[in-house]
């Protein structure tokens, strides 16, 4: 769209375009962006937008291309810029396509390997290939066409040091409950909007998907279909089928046993841009694929509701982040940290949860654009100008559920919620997964010393994404470790990059270095050795 000032191309959901629309006296998108882009600027008008977007700005009298994704991370913007211009994409794969095609030099980024290595996930603008960047969450370039200057400027971040709006945690439980409602309808009402007469939800066994599913009901959207992965006769299983039954949803399960789900990362990191290792969202991928999406507009997920009414840390203390905070890996710690990052916990948002977690969400707008009212920004904004220790130890949430939603716990959950909700049911989850780590433990022990055989596999498997599992049980899923093992060797990288593959495939490392060590080699053989076979043969 352009005007006589800006042409603009934005990519995704605006949750609220009506409030906005309301607001300033608009009745169409196509009017209400340039409105606010004279009212507020590029930064403010970013600012002011909910949902996942993504997209460019070209200020047409002042000469400045602007490039952005929003606030949270679930979707992305990748630059690159050279003597001939600037390119922009929201994929990575389909930028290394067209940089190939157009002969431009692009070198493996062995930092973004080590990286992968040793956290999961991208936790800064680094991709795996050098001369593109991925703006950061919150983040929009700037592009002076005359002058050639680049800049980047932030035009959100999350903040925990701002007042807090209420004075005891009755009165933020009332606020959570106010702004998470809004934020569901917001996510549904857009499903409305669409045409669409069917929502398209998610359910699992614990408790972030699982209010997003009672809080709907509440709110009086009916037409739920549930979908559901996990390994068969499961806690996991049983849980989400039974609640989507008590609320009167249907309800799509895609059974993960064996792991047949995690044999192709290739598939899978083509679509979440490398940003993440490749097995985060095996399940999902496999039920999304299925789907017919005349039928649904959106997916509703739960995506980081743990971290958002919870939180990662187990202490009320601010203190900085140390080398290796928020990282997956066991037996790779990235020498430092890339962030001048002075808080703990809001590096681990900025990372772990925006960059890592919501990559999941990266891969699921290739068939719908995916939605979590805790990515609300709005909701964000209060959560975390509460007292640290309200949500320490699921206890805000614990109080939500008490007082507003005392029927959300009729089915059990696996989510190991505060003792005073449920004593029984605290011990017999906390014994369950006592067990499962010492299963997990004694699996990790046999793979080392290349053992397959199956101890307690049923503990295993209630996990929503149980590598171990699958790992004990799947000769593909070893074969394809192996193989990548065996890959690593072959890649020209650095000292300290071929170490941490050493590290990542050995013996000691337990499956989920091995996926990591799998997603680094997976992304140099498709975008960099294929294309060196190609060039040379």
């Amino acid at each position: 769209m352009s005007t006589d000032d800006y042409t603009f191309l934005i990519d995704g959901v605006i949750l609220n375009k009506t409030e906005l629309l309301g607001e300033a006296g608009q009745t169409s998108i196509l009017d209400l962006i340039p409105t606010l882009l004279h009212q507020f600027g590029v930064k403010e008008t970013l600012a002011l937008l909910r949902g996942p977007f993504s997209g460019a700005i070209l200020d047409r009298r002042a000469r400045v291309l602007y490039s952005f994704g929003n606030q949270t991370g679930e979707s992305a913007a990748f630059a690159h810029r050279d003597a001939t211009g600037p390119t922009l994409s929201n994929s990575f794969d389909i930028m290394m396509r067209m940089l190939r095609e157009a002969g431009a030099p692009i070198t493996f980024d062995e930092h973004a390997a080590s990286v992968m290595l040793s956290y999961g996930f991208m936790i800064d603008d680094h991709t795996f290939a050098q001369e593109i960047t991925r703006i950061a969450p919150g983040c929009v370039i700037s592009i002076d066409l005359e002058g050639g200057a680049l800049n980047t400027e932030v035009y959100w971040s999350l903040k925990n040091d701002v007042a807090c709006s209420v004075s005891t945690i009755v009165e933020a439980v009332s606020e959570l409950d106010r702004l998470f409602r809004r934020a569901v309808k917001r996510c549904f009402d857009k499903d409305i909007e669409y045409g669409y007469g069917r929502h398209l939800v998610d359910l699992s066994g614990g408790m972030d998907a699982r209010m997003v599913n009672i809080v709907a009901r509440d709110l009086g959207y009916s037409s739920i279909t549930n979908v559901t992965y996990s390994e068969s006769r499961t806690t996991e299983n049983r849980y989400a089928m039974r609640l989507a039954k008590q609320l009167g949803n249907d309800c799509l399960y895609h059974p993960m046993d064996g792991g047949r789900s995690a044999l192709a990362p290739e598939q899978n990191l083509r679509l979440n841009s490398g940003m993440a290792f490749y097995s985060g969202i095996t399940g999902g991928a496999f039920v999304l694929k299925s789907l017919n999406f005349t039928e649904f507009g959106l997916e509703h997920t739960g995506q980081i509701g743990d971290a958002v009414i919870g939180t990662f840390l187990s202490s009320p203390e601010r203190r900085p982040p140390a080398p290796g905070t928020g990282a997956f890996s066991k037996v790779n710690t990235y020498p430092r940290n890339l962030h001048d990052a002075v808080d703990e916990e809001l590096f681990i948002m900025s990372t772990r949860v925006f960059r890592g977690a919501m990559s999941s969400h990266l891969l699921r707008q290739h068939f719908t654009f995916a939605v979590s009212p805790y990515s609300d920004v709005d909701l964000l904004d209060f959560m975390f100008s509460l007292p640290l220790e309200w949500r320490i130890g699921h206890k805000i949430f614990a109080l939500w559920i008490k007082s507003c939603y005392p029927g959300a716990l009729a089915v059990p959950t696996t989510r190991l919620l505060p003792f005073r909700v449920n004593p029984v049911r605290h011990v017999q989850l906390f014994a369950r997964k006592a067990t499962g780590v010492l299963s997990r433990r004694a699996q990790n022990w046999l793979g080392q010393r290349n053992i397959p055989g199956s101890v307690a596999i049923s503990r295993l498997g209630n996990s929503m994404n149980p590598l171990e599992s699958w790992y004990a049980v799947n000769p593909k899923f070893r074969e394809l470790v192996l193989d990548s093992s065996q890959k690593a060797r072959e890649i020209p990288a650095n000292d300290a990059l071929q170490e941490s593959l050493r590290k990542s495939f050995g013996k000691s490392s337990s499956i989920w270095d091995k996926v990591l060590g799998v997603t680094a080699v997976a992304m140099y053989e498709m975008y960099f050795a294929a294309f060196e076979r190609q060039a040379s043969a």
